[in-house]
């Protein structure tokens, strides 16, 4: 069974491990909006099957240089794990928001969530961390959300897909879709019910 605690003193030493932990990546830009991408992190990594971590958190960014959040988040400064150049096979993808002008624009940036998405079993995109996707054409025909100011420029983007107000995230099997800020505590929690 799947549980939040933290494992008993010792329980992972004595736990037979019967799978291997899902690797999470977690897409860190400059001006990434903090609770963006620490909310869907801290879920999943307190989430434990048979005393054993359900999934492996790995922060991903262009560079390897320290990344600085939002102002609006007193600019935390964050190292990546690994850069687009080093990173892992991942099995899933979260792409935060924040200041995603440079995501949504950039040839590497969107180069690189194309090919991620041919790659991962599921992305998750949180607030508008959905405009990368829609720029990259991966919304084609899917139910999309996002937080209320770019849900317009969402459906401008994409047209073929259907705009949806009053939940907190959607699930298109491959792209799951949250609101803003904390609704991405509700889709990391919803993958953990995948």
């Amino acid at each position: 069974s799947t549980s939040f605690a933290q494992p008993a003193k010792g329980q992972v030493a004595t736990a037979t491990k019967t799978k291997k932990p899902k690797r999470v990546g977690i897409l860190i830009f400059p001006d990434v909006e903090v609770i963006d991408f620490t909310g869907p992190y801290e879920v999943l990594s307190r989430a434990f099957e048979d005393g054993e971590p359900v999934f492996e958190i790995v922060t991903v960014a262009l560079t390897p240089d320290v990344v600085h959040t939002a102002p609006d988040n007193k600019g935390m400064a964050i190292t990546p794990n690994f850069t687009f150049a080093n990173c892992p096979d991942l099995d899933l993808l979260i792409i935060p928001g924040g200041t995603v002008r440079d995501v949504t624009e950039s040839d590497t940036y969107q180069s690189w969530l194309k090919a991620q998405s041919q790659k991962v079993e599921c992305m998750m995109s949180v607030c508008n961390g959905a405009i990368p996707l829609a720029k990259a054409g991966l919304l084609k025909g899917l139910k999309v959300t996002s937080n209320a100011f770019a849900l317009k420029r969402l459906k401008d983007m994409e047209p073929t897909c259907e705009v949806v107000r009053d939940k907190r995230f959607v699930d298109n099997g491959k792209v799951v879709m949250t609101g803003g800020l904390s609704a991405g505590i509700d889709g990391a929690l919803h993958l953990i019910d995948r």
